[in-house]
């Protein structure tokens, strides 16, 4: 009897603490009890302006795909062009470099992705649903020279090959399948595939391992984009996926599904807040085709050449996006209201930077580092304060996965220190 009132209590405890609601206080449904997020907020109608920054030369105008690496944007265009990806500036769309890719055709290159050390170029458009030749370049990012002319060989690319589980009828039939993919992302060791579904169905997300292979694909889950074909993704590394695409019908409206705020698992659709957000009709923005994230709250976004009847000509663009009218939002902390018992150090990561809080019981001088977890020190401040509660930060850091340190130091030489583990895609 004692066991299982214990257990009892135990359950009860749990239950307490841990409440699954939705959690974005942006929600229409939003629940300031709630401390897990189960991906059930509502929200209504968002409409969103891209940032234009420049128009992509014509070796561009079909345009499908792109990432950012090393302070540029890598893009490629889609079917019937040639092997190449091209290293562009982030700001004007001038086009720095031309990276051939030997003994590879573009059947219908529609994204990229990339991890820390390689580009994975997927060829995966399938319009008709009649392809059986599914398949995906990874070549390391290493193989990339300072010449504008550079060559990736035949022997430095692998091969991952795919089939969907749940086709099993191969006859053509374009524009009218469930099985056409333009979008792919790399996270959690895998390759992630959201497909770009004709019939008006679900956008169904699919993973498959990052390394040389012939695969059946894993169907994770879906998310109804209410019309909204879906062309391009990418993940963030503070658990943000933003995909982009138009609908193919009236003026093709154009809308970002921002997906944010999930956890650690692959169930992307079913843990994470679901928006929809509107940009506007291809008419004005071209047929958007490509969609990175440059850092944890800002990306690119771009369109190919469109031009569907006269006098429509909408040249291909790069636009700029972020992420901070939605996400990070204040995650069940509230943190001002939270009691921090006196210089006990409370520190939290949002984006690229470090929250510390804490609490004095006097005006005092206080001195704050940040250290690699070898001892090295990254940054340093000091503050005179006010007693109360106290809430300093360490503003727009690049760094490298891994652990840090936070030390926080008063006036009278007490120490708090507080592990901060940066995670990159």
């Amino acid at each position: 009897m004692k066991c299982q009132l214990l257990l009892f209590f135990l359950v009860l405890s749990n239950s307490i603490q841990a409440q699954y609601n939705c959690m974005d206080p942006q929600a229409t449904n939003y629940n300031a009890a709630a401390s897990i997020n189960d991906g059930s907020c509502l929200y209504n109608a968002t409409y969103y302006a891209l940032a234009v920054k420049d128009s992509f030369a014509n070796a561009l105008s079909e345009i499908s795909g792109m990432v950012y690496w090393n302070g540029k944007l890598y893009a490629h265009a889609d079917s019937g062009n040639p092997a190449i990806v091209f290293e562009t500036d982030t700001t004007t769309g001038t086009i720095t470099k031309e990276v051939f890719l030997q003994g590879v055709n573009n059947v219908d290159w529609e994204d990229i992705a990339q991890d820390n050390t390689h580009f994975y170029i997927a060829d995966v458009g399938n319009n008709a649903g009649d392809r059986t030749d599914l398949r995906i370049y990874k070549f390391p990012k290493a193989t990339i020279g300072p010449a504008y002319y550079d060559t990736v060989w035949a022997n430095e690319i692998e091969i991952i090959q795919f089939s969907y589980p749940d086709q099993v009828n191969f006859a053509s039939n374009p524009y009218n399948t469930p099985f056409d993919c333009e979008a792919i992302a790399f996270r959690n060791n895998a390759l992630h595939l959201f497909t770009k579904n004709w019939t008006l169905g679900a956008c169904v997300h699919y993973t498959i391992p990052n390394t040389a292979g012939n695969y059946t694909a894993v169907r994770i889950d879906s998310i109804n984009t209410l019309g909204t074909l879906i062309t391009a993704a990418d993940f963030a590394s503070n658990k943000q996926l933003m995909m982009i695409g138009y609908q193919n019908a009236g003026t093709a409206e154009c809308a970002l599904w921002y997906i944010y705020d999930f956890d650690a698992s692959d169930s992307i659709f079913i843990k994470g807040n679901k928006r929809k957000i509107t940009l506007g009709d291809a008419l004005l923005l071209g047929q958007v085709e490509a969609i990175c994230f440059a850092d944890s709250n800002r990306g690119f976004a771009s369109n190919e050449h469109f031009n569907p009847i006269a006098p429509v000509d909408v040249a291909p663009k790069l636009y700029g996006f972020g992420t901070k009218n939605w996400f990070p939002y204040q995650i069940n902390t509230r943190v001002e209201e939270v009691f921090i018992p006196d210089f006990q150090l409370l520190t939290k990561v949002e984006g690229n930077s470090i929250r510390l809080y804490f609490s004095l019981e006097k005006a005092e001088q206080i001195h704050i580092s940040l250290f690699r977890s070898k001892g090295r020190k990254l940054r340093e401040r000091n503050f005179h304060l006010q007693a109360g509660k106290q809430r300093l930060s360490f503003e727009d850091l690049d760094l490298p996965a891994g652990m840090y340190q936070v030390l926080l130091q008063n006036g009278s030489g007490l120490k708090k220190i507080s592990k901060i583990f940066f995670e990159k895609r």
